[in-house]
């Protein structure tokens, strides 16, 4: 692993563990108290311990469930449908992106080992020359470093943005299934309710019929009814009331990571493109500039056969002149 991959997620862990700190409920999570104080070896018996407290089923069921709810809700809540159909699309989008920034992460790779080829390529044309040995050089080193320069691009553009695309897709993920979660408690509400009413009329018909002992049965069955009603409304106004402060709470720190690993990443391009444009300019004053003077040897066998063709071309007249 890179030091650069590695000091990103150092990044990414202390922010994660930032955002519980503060967090209304997870603040609070004898979990998390453990794994910030907890030596290797306590926390390592704490895992050991609290290993299958919740069975795989049950999260299955759990999980069916809460995709049921929102089709089994009669009055959907706007404000949180509002923010499920955010959520949902988010997740979308930062799917499109993360696949977006792969097929760019591999296309650069492509070119950075086409720019090594082609670099490799001119330093063994350059060694079989001996006019054009020091151009070629100079073209081979431009491009042997632009292929360096990708390279340092594709490494910040995948530990700064990708990481930060593929945390807002686990985010969206989560969101949706923390809203799924708070609709199950507004079912539990709105079951609890048709439930109240329906002992309650069936509490009022017993008392019109006069049936003593099955209206006091009722009367326990409702009081206890009325006591599931409250209980369940009192978890939905407190799951209501975190999650508006968590979502709110993200909305701003979404908006400050945003601008960030988006002005990181236009910097990154930036950055490159200067790169490579100084290094090409470079090279074409340094070619410009090139005299391609031929060596003395070159120079000599030039010459001499220069005056062959020189000598050649007299005796040539000569002949024609005595025919």
């Amino acid at each position: 692993m890179s030091e650069t991959f590695l000091e990103e997620r150092q990044r990414a862990l202390d922010k994660f563990l930032r955002r519980l700190t503060v967090h209304p409920y997870f603040s609070f999570s004898i979990d998390l108290k453990t794994f910030l104080t907890a030596t290797p070896e306590e926390f390592a018996g704490y895992v050991q311990e609290s290993q299958g407290r919740q069975k795989l089923m049950d999260r299955l069921s759990s999980s069916v469930r809460q995709a049921q709810t929102s089709f089994m809700l009669k009055d959907v809540d706007p404000e949180f449908a509002k923010q499920l159909t955010y959520f949902s699309e988010l997740g979308d989008k930062m799917s499109v992106l993360e696949r977006i920034g792969a097929r760019l992460h591999n296309e650069r790779e492509v070119l950075q080992t086409a720019q090594d080829d082609f670099s490799v390529a001119l330093f063994h044309w350059a060694a079989n020359e001996q006019v054009m040995t020091q151009p070629l050089q100079k073209l081979a080193n431009c491009v042997e470093h632009c292929s360096h320069h990708v390279k340092k691009l594709n490494e910040a553009n995948t530990y700064s943005m990708m990481v930060a695309v593929k945390e807002y897709q686990l985010y969206s993920s989560s969101a949706v299934a923390a809203i799924r979660r708070r609709d199950t408690l507004q079912l539990e509400v709105e079951r609890s309710g048709l439930d109240r009413e329906r002992k309650k009329r069936h509490h009022d018909e017993a008392t019109a019929s006069g049936k003593v002992q099955k209206v006091m049965k009722l009367a326990d069955d409702l009081e206890k009814v009325e006591l599931a009603a409250e209980k369940a409304q009192d978890q939905l106004s407190r799951a209501n009331e975190e999650l508006r402060v968590d979502v709110e709470k993200w909305h701003e720190a979404k908006n400050k990571e945003v601008c960030q690993f988006m002005r990181q990443f236009a910097s990154n391009h930036v950055d490159y493109h200067q790169k490579c444009f100084d290094e090409w300019e470079s090279a074409l004053k340094q070619l410009r500039s090139a005299s391609v003077s031929p060596s003395p040897a070159t120079a000599a066998a030039q010459n001499d056969h220069l005056a062959a063709l020189t000598f050649s071309s007299r005796d040539s007249d000569e002949t024609q002149s005595d025919t």
